[in-house]
């Protein structure tokens, strides 16, 4: 598994809760 792929996943859960 890529660190990129790691990082992307926790952007797009920062963006879920931002967007709750």
């Amino acid at each position: 598994m890529k660190a990129q792929d790691i990082a992307w996943d926790d952007f797009r859960t920062v963006l879920a809760v931002c967007r709750e």
